[in-house]
């Protein structure tokens, strides 16, 4: 008699389709016994055609012995010990059975059922063990693996327990590897809490070889960490008030005999955690509420060495938890806040002299030293991040503030800060600005509209701008120079994207005020609110543009700078229409950009004379860096930075007679360019750059396109940009390669797109001094005109034919 593998499959399905016919039931064990038993089976459990009806077969466990069901287990336990991954499949099927099983029976009859299960199992590791007279016998290595596969085995079974830690002894001893491969085992876990020290060590090294993140299920180890952290909660200074047990019941409720170990515990739970895959961690802290809370009690306890311990595991269980409840919950429980915790952390004594005291030489901030204090501060620093994953941002910022002063307090107040424990505490705050800076608008700003970090930042402004300019003892590390260089640019970009925000919403409220005046009261005030904010780190803009020595900060501050004057201000009429509050914060904005535009005319004064004895070659490559920079300053409304931009360019205004200039441009009072001025600038910027030069046209063009359609007044750098690129067209004429013809052609449709939103712009009447005439009135016949020019150049009409055909 055979069956076949369909044939049992078969009958599988046929009995959980039929549960309570005994003849269906007996038709699938005949067969499983069939087909595994006589068959010669190979991999009842690894496979998964094969894996279903050998769980099922378990239930042979709950009858009486035959010679059949005898027969059945002698080959099961043959067959488990000549593969291990049928050892770890078969306890993982029988803890997926035992739940099956207590949601169909009862619970009670299901625990006999697998408590013979268990003294099966038992029987057989210990027989296993009994075969392997050497350490370095094979039939140990799989006794170990089959012992640790299943948590069950070294909790309730004192017997394997005592087998299995004698036999690691003995490997340890007599220096024998005894390596259980790189999956992951209940009982590896359960081992690094052991009372003996040697097999303690060993199943921690084992631990570190196995993947991380390795898939585990809760339920394969819960038994295990539901006893350890009885050992933890037992071991806080508010024992008895937090038990940790799981909220579920689908473990078994016999108490464990194994041994825990009565110190370490901590270290091991760390060494634990940091293999554990995050869903494994995130069952765990859903079954055991009180987790976070122990951890935080015992933070407050800890000392020494354990305190990191601690502080690692709070990473790991912290960011698990909603951060609309956690610290309400752990505030009402042992009555710390999230502000509170911070200092509590910042005042141990081991975070202290860790974080400001390194034991290296006072000045040296090599890379070496930095390495090593960097090493030294991981255990302190990896907390932060989940911490304020943590938080309910932006209400609960306050607590990241008082992180970063806590950080830079003794750096402003202590000089016997080591420089390198000095560096690495600013690094750390330029990190945790840089992290709160990404973050989504919802959590990064607060109700006011500022960023949740901008009192503390412009407190403290002059650390970073003296650390990058190259004026602080910091600046030595180039770790802290390119990091100072990178926030610094993000907190720009950052501060131009809220500031151009801000001025939309400015323009379309008083747009809305003023086709809508009865939402203005008598005193000129408004129940809309109050004003966004337009700027928020005003001192961080006039800081770079004075006298900056480091060309890499230069670069950015132009860029931001470039962008914050390219549109025009609100007509006056306008602004007018604004409530009293409103229309003083937006003038404030004024009188900054005005302050940054003298700002900006000193700064390029000083840069053009400095390049006067700087190699051509040099000068033309940091001039390709920043053209962009430089040609939106040239199209912004700011006409009294014009010379200054043309000196630094090398645009020769003597060239140009002075018929052409007239007595404008000798007058105090800033003028546009000449066409004569705008030709001359765009000959000598294609002749150098070329392809670089349409380029940064294309992203001027697709810049006001923006600004337009964001309702920021943008007719001059429009008009502008249009006028240059009609003074170009001529230039264009020359360029024959396939990479300008495609530039070309997208400057075209970029005009396109521009004159399109003029349009658009234009109808809805968005931006107007009066309620007669958009402000863009003046600039659609220019922008039409430049679009009309490029049709009627056959050297367009070839670009953009070109251009159409490539695609």
């Amino acid at each position: 008699m055979t069956t076949t593998l369909s044939e049992l499959q078969a009958s599988l399905r046929q009995l959980r389709a039929n549960r309570t016919n005994e003849s269906v039931g007996r038709r699938f064990y005949t067969n499983g016994f069939v087909y595994f038993v006589e068959g010669g089976a190979k991999c009842w459990w690894c496979h998964h055609e094969t894996l279903e009806a050998a769980t099922e077969m378990l239930q042979l466990f709950s009858i009486q012995k035959t010679a059949h069901t005898e027969k059945f287990k002698q080959t099961m336990a043959e067959q488990l010990i000549t593969c291990e991954k049928c050892l770890v499949a078969y306890y993982a099927a029988k803890n997926v059975l035992y739940k099956r099983y207590c949601e169909v029976y009862d619970p009670r009859n299901v625990e006999l059922v697998f408590q013979s299960i268990r003294v099966w199992d038992s029987q057989r590791i210990l027989l296993q063990f009994s075969r392997s007279l050497l350490p370095s016998s094979p039939e140990g290595r799989i006794a170990v693996i089959d012992a640790l596969a299943g948590a069950e085995n070294l909790l309730f079974l004192p017997e394997v327990e005592k087998a299995t830690c004698s036999f690691i002894d003995r490997c340890v001893e007599r220096g024998v590897r005894l390596d259980i491969g790189s999956v992951l085992l209940p009982g590896n876990i359960t081992l690094c809490f052991a009372t003996n020290q040697r097999v303690r060590d060993w199943a921690r090294r084992a631990l570190r070889r196995t993947s991380k993140g390795s898939h585990i299920r809760l339920d394969s180890v819960q038994l295990v960490f539901t006893d350890l952290f009885k050992q933890l909660a037992a071991s806080i200074s508010t024992r008895g008030r937090f038990q940790l047990l799981p909220n579920n019941a689908s473990t078994s409720s016999e108490v464990s005999k194994f041994p825990f170990a009565t110190d370490g515990l901590w270290h091991g739970l760390r060494e634990v955690f940091a293999r554990l895959p995050k869903s494994c961690v995130q069952d765990l802290v859903d079954t055991f509420d009180d987790l976070v809370i122990v951890t935080c009690q015992a933070l407050l306890d800890a000392s020494g060495p354990e305190f990191f311990d601690v502080l690692h595991v709070f990473s790991r269980v912290i960011s698990h938890y909603d951060p609309l409840n956690i610290w309400p919950k752990i505030e009402q429980a042992i009555g710390l806040t999230s502000i509170a915790f911070v200092k509590r952390i910042f005042r141990q004594a081991e975070v202290r002299q860790t974080f400001f005291d390194c034991g290296v030489a006072r000045g040296d901030l090599g890379e070496e030293s930095l390495a090593l204090c960097s090493r030294q501060l991981r255990p302190v620093r990896d907390w932060i991040t989940p911490f304020i994953g943590s938080l309910q941002l932006p209400s609960d910022s306050a607590a990241i503030v008082t992180i970063l002063e806590e950080l830079l307090l003794n750096i402003r107040t202590d000089n016997r800060v080591p420089p390198a424990s000095a560096a690495l505490a600013v690094h750390t705050a330029i990190a945790i600005v840089t992290h709160c800076l990404k973050l989504p608008p919802a959590k990064n700003t607060s109700n006011n509209g500022l960023f949740i970090l901008v009192g503390f930042l412009n407190q403290n402004m002059d650390i970073f701008i003296d650390i990058a300019q190259g004026q602080s003892i910091l600046s030595e590390s180039e770790l802290l120079i390119t990091g100072t260089e990178r926030l610094i640019d993000l907190m720009i970009r950052e501060d131009l994207s809220w500031s151009l925000k801000a001025v939309s919403e400015i323009s379309d409220q008083a747009q809305n005020f003023r086709n809508n005046p009865e939402f203005l009261i008598n005193d000129g005030s408004s129940t809309y609110g109050d004003a966004p904010v337009l700027v928020h780190f005003p001192a961080l803009w006039t800081a770079i543009m004075q006298n900056p020595k480091n060309t890499i900060l230069f670069k950015k501050a132009l860029y931001g700078v470039s962008y914050l004057l390219l549109f025009d201000p609100l007509p006056q009429s306008l602004t007018a229409c604004l409530p009293s509050n409103w229309r003083n914060v937006y003038q404030e904005f004024e009188k900054l950009r005005s302050d940054i535009k003298v700002l900006l005319k000193g700064l390029l004064e000083t840069l053009a004379a400095s390049l006067e004895n700087v190699d051509l070659e040099m000068r033309n490559e940091l001039e390709k860096d920043i053209l962009s920079s430089y040609l939106r300053l040239l199209v912004s409304p700011a006409k009294s930075i014009y010379p200054e931009v043309l000196r630094v360019l090398r645009v020769s205004l003597v060239d140009i007679s002075d018929d052409d200039l007239g007595d404008e441009r000798s007058s105090s009072t800033p003028v546009d360019l000449t066409d004569s001025e705008r030709d001359l600038a765009c000959l000598e910027l294609y002749e150098r750059h070329k392809e670089n030069f349409v380029s940064c046209m294309t992203s001027l063009v697709h810049d006001c396109k923006i600004l337009v359609s964001y309702s920021r007044p943008a007719y001059s750098c429009c008009s502008n940009v249009a006028l240059f690129a009609r003074s170009s067209l001529s230039i264009f004429a020359y360029s024959n390669s396939s990479k300008s013809s495609e530039l070309l052609a997208q400057l075209f449709y970029g005009f396109c797109g521009l004159l399109g939103s003029i349009l658009k712009d234009n109808a809805d009447n968005s931006v107007a001094p009066g309620s007669d005439r958009s402000i863009y009135m003046t600039v659609v016949p220019i922008v039409f005109r430049t679009v009309y020019d490029m049709l009627n150049s056959s050297e367009f009409a070839d670009y953009v034919r070109i251009a159409k055909d490539s695609q």
